[in-house]
């Protein structure tokens, strides 16, 4: 996640891919904030000295179960689903459209391209989020 949301004032966030504006000790486990750019190389732990890596999910970790599990619970009691800039080839996630509709809700994608969640949403709309998205509003 790039933070924008908590900046917005969203309160229920489900980082399911992390978020580059946090760290995680690889040591201790602790993760905090940091938003220092440069970031100190290399950076390390203010409570063990140990080293942080980025607190986001890479290819072939696992994903977080307790977010994953209330993203898959909101896709699953919404009644609306906004699909936004993604491929649509990246599951878990990539599964929340389906989930939403089998659960009767209202889907739209917005998107540069076809995804291969388009065939499945009530709604595709292709072109940049910058642009669509206000347009909505």
């Amino acid at each position: 996640m790039d933070g924008l949301h908590p900046a917005a004032g969203s309160q229920k966030l489900s980082e399911i891919h992390g978020n580059i504006w946090k760290v995680r000790c690889t040591e201790c486990g602790h993760v905090g904030a940091n938003r220092a750019v440069p970031i100190p190389i290399p950076p390390h732990c203010a409570t063990c000295n140990g080293l942080l890596r980025p607190h986001i999910v890479w290819f072939g970790e696992s994903l977080d179960p307790v977010d994953l599990e209330r993203s898959v619970s909101a896709a699953r009691s919404c009644e609306v689903l906004l699909i936004v800039g993604t491929s649509g080839i990246v599951y878990p996630a990539a599964s929340f459209a389906a989930l939403a509709k089998e659960a009767g809700a209202f889907v739209a994608e917005v998107n540069l391209d076809p995804t291969p969640n388009t065939q499945i949403v009530d709604v595709a709309i292709q072109g940049r989020a910058k642009d669509i998205i206000p347009a909505l509003l």
